[in-house]
């Protein structure tokens, strides 16, 4: 099939598909960010994406992701994460299920992580303000107030993590519940 365009806003769509995958780029502005991603889905024996993307703004600030995700009967198993936030790279695994409550869970790790840079991009209330004493590994807590329209069960480990002043060495810090994509069960519970 000859790949197709559609314009979208300020961007453009392109795919492409045949029997057996569905790939393409889209292009274009969400909100200050020019964005890129490009897709590739596979069909056969089971679904398989793999996505890339990044959005930056105007002074080159850039937020990236990539990742290669395959249907599991009751949720979609993300077998490889990759994650640059403003300069901030993470690197993991994880799922995603709707079987209830959207749920996403991440394993995520990173060699030298900065939570202050981190921390603009996430929304208010999930995480705390810093560590709660000096030399103390960071611990987050998922809160109510966070309004967020899934749950997170994530996981991050660093070697040297620094926030707020303080560095930690070998740190993991928790938002939500610890992730576990082995359990089957209904997101719900958490």
């Amino acid at each position: 099939m000859k790949g197709r365009s559609w314009p979208i806003g300020q961007g453009e769509l392109n795919w492409a598909a045949d029997q057996q995958r569905f790939w393409g780029e889209l292009r274009g502005f969400v909100a200050t960010y020019s964005s890129h991603y490009e897709f590739n889905v596979l069909l056969a024996d089971g679904i398989q994406i793999s996505l890339s993307g990044d959005l930056q703004t105007a002074d080159k600030a850039s937020i990236a992701v990539r990742l290669t995700a395959r249907d599991s009967s009751d949720r979609w198993i993300l077998e490889t994460v990759d994650l640059n936030l403003l300069g901030q790279e993470l690197a993991g695994t994880g799922c995603f299920s709707t079987k209830a409550v959207p749920l996403l869970q991440l394993q995520l790790e990173a060699g030298q992580l900065d939570l202050d840079v981190v921390q603009k991009l996430l929304p208010a209330g999930l995480l705390p303000q810093g560590p709660t004493a000096e030399g103390e590994s960071p611990a987050a807590q998922f809160t109510e107030d966070t309004e967020l329209p899934l749950l997170l069960a994530v996981a991050l480990s660093a070697r040297q993590l620094s926030w707020s002043g303080t560095t930690a060495s070998g740190a993991r810090l928790l938002i939500g519940a610890v992730p576990d994509c082995a359990l089957i069960e209904d997101a719900a519970s958490y």
